[in-house]
Parts: C-alpha cells; sequence; structure tokens
C-alpha cells in the first residue's frame, strides 16, 4: 500500500499471510495485519483485533509454529517487563486467536523483538538489546522443555552471528545447515532505535562449512 509494509509470516500450508503495517501520522501506528490466499489471489488485508493490536501500542515481527498452531509477536503493550517483549497466541482450527499471552521466560526489562521458532529443535530464536551482549540488538535463543512445559533461559548465540552492531531477524532451515539473518554491521550509524533506517540492515548469509573425513 501506500504505507510502510514488512517483517512477514507465511503459514506453512501458504494459505494465510502475517505481516507489519505502518500507517497513520508519521507512521506511529505499527500493526500487526493479516491476509488470507483465496481464489487463486490474495485478499485483502485486515488489521488483526486487540488480542494483537491495541491503540496506542506497537506490535510487530510475526512468527508461526510450523504446524500453524502458535502465533508469536513482539509488542510494548501494557503488561509486560517492559519494552517490547514476546507474545503469543493460539491458533484454532478455524484460524482464531487467543489472548495473548506474555512469554516471560525470554523476556526482559529492555527490547524483545524478531522471534522466529524452529519446530525441529522445539528453539526460539529472537533479538534483545538486554545487559551483557555484545552489542545493540543480539540474537539469543531459548529452547522448549517438552517434558517440564518450560522455556530455557535465553543464552546469547555469539559471535560471529552477533557483532557490535544490531543483529536482528535470525532464520534458520530445518537441517540446521544455513540461515540468514539481518545487521548493520560496519555500515553506518543507526542510533539507538532497533528499527533503525531502511538503508542500514543488510541481509547476511551462513551455513556450515563442508565436512571432510579420512579414515584410517
Amino acid at each position: 500500500s501506500e504505507n510502510s509494509e514488512g517483517a512477514g509470516a507465511l503459514s506453512f500450508d501458504r494459505s494465510t499471510f502475517y505481516f507489519t503495517r505502518k500507517s497513520g501520522v508519521n507512521n506511529k501506528d505499527v500493526a500487526i495485519y493479516i491476509s488470507k490466499f483465496f481464489n487463486n489471489q490474495w485478499m485483502q488485508p485486515l488489521k488483526i483485533n486487540a488480542k494483537v493490536n491495541i491503540d496506542g501500542y506497537k506490535s510487530m515481527h510475526p512468527a508461526l509454529s510450523r504446524a500453524d498452531d502458535v502465533f508469536y509477536f513482539s509488542s510494548d503493550r501494557q503488561g509486560g517487563k517492559g519494552g517490547m517483549v514476546l507474545r503469543y497466541c493460539s491458533i484454532d482450527d478455524f484460524g482464531n486467536l487467543s489472548e495473548a499471552t506474555n512469554l516471560s521466560a525470554v523476556n526482559t526489562p529492555v527490547d524483545e523483538v524478531t522471534p522466529f521458532y524452529n519446530y525441529f529443535t522445539k528453539t526460539m530464536y529472537f533479538s534483545s538489546d538486554a545487559q551483557g551482549g555484545i552489542g545493540g540488538l543480539d540474537i539469543y535463543k531459548s529452547t522448549f522443555n517438552e517434558d517440564e512445559e518450560s522455556w530455557g533461559s535465553p543464552k546469547n548465540i555469539g559471535k560471529p552471528f552477533n557483532s557490535s552492531k544490531d543483529d536482528a531477524y535470525f532464520v534458520i532451515n530445518q537441517d540446521q545447515s544455513e540461515g540468514f539473518l539481518s545487521s548493520d554491521r560496519g555500515l553506518c550509524d543507526c542510533g539507538d532505535d532497533y528499527e533503525g533506517s531502511n538503508y542500514c540492515y543488510k541481509i547476511y548469509e551462513f551455513g556450515q562449512p563442508e565436512m571432510l573425513y579420512t579414515l584410517s
């Protein structure tokens, strides 16, 4: 549209697309929208209701579980520990969202943004500017223990993924052999705002080197 769109998530069956849109005066309304694929075309996007979007607060960075039954996002709405926090909603068989729950095990008093859930390793990757990081936004991970039904303590995934600048939007493929992240490392000064400027973030690719073995 004439507004700014980005930070999207496509359902596994490719029938539903969630994305972030900035609108309103000075693009201050930051909310998550949904569009359905029907009759071989994408329908008019609709702003998700107050279970996700609340007037006067930002909601952004949608992410989905592989089974399309859990919806994750980041928001600065009330009820968190402070700043942007990660929340999630359950999705029923009809696509309806439950009330949002604070992902309290990983949230801190500062900002947590850009969630990505790896279904195969039960691991949540996200970015945070928590104290003790390498610099700016750092990528962290927390693994879900199904037996105890609890999230593990977040761990900074370290270098070379993280740098002295902002590092975010981490994604990795099914066998964990390659993935992507966004960073403003070594490019320009984007200031302290995690949203940065349009020209600052670049996409970086990472992968595992080929494993060579010698048998004797």
